[in-house]
């Protein structure tokens, strides 16, 4: 990241992704890390908007998206099939800034709202139905 970025990140630092390995409970484990990722991206929206306009796939910006992978695999490995792609998949795209962009800034959803859907879709993720990659209803060819 840039000097100004890195400087404003020492002083916002990321969630402790760590910290969430104590709650054994998928759901709660899953409601909590989305809490302090949205209270993150809600402090940090006015920076966070510039970086990711100006060097979001910018390697400075590795660490960052490391850090949020690694947290993504936190709170997957809670669920069942938590190492299965879609539920991987569910969890990152939960966690990431621009979904909560997207949810509260073009959708109008509270930071509440915005959990409570991305819970859906991580539970949604982890229904066998969906492992094998075919939703329900969809026809084997």
């Amino acid at each position: 990241m840039s000097a100004c970025s890195g400087l404003y990140f020492d002083r916002h630092p990321l969630p402790d992704v760590e910290r969430w390995r104590t709650v054994a409970d998928p759901v709660k484990r899953t409601r909590r890390a989305l809490r302090v990722t949205f209270a993150f991206h809600r402090e940090t929206d006015g920076m966070l908007s510039q970086v990711f306009a100006e060097m979001a796939e910018s390697p400075v910006m590795e660490g960052y998206h490391a850090h949020w992978r690694r947290g993504a695999g936190i709170v997957a490995s809670a669920w069942s099939g938590g190492d299965e792609p879609l539920v991987r998949a569910a969890v990152g795209h939960a966690l990431a800034y621009p979904t909560w962009r997207s949810l509260v800034g073009d959708h109008d959803l509270t930071d509440a709202q915005a959990a409570e859907l991305m819970l859906r879709a991580i539970r949604a993720a982890t229904n066998a139905d969906l492992q094998g990659g075919e939703t329900r209803g969809e026809e084997a060819s």
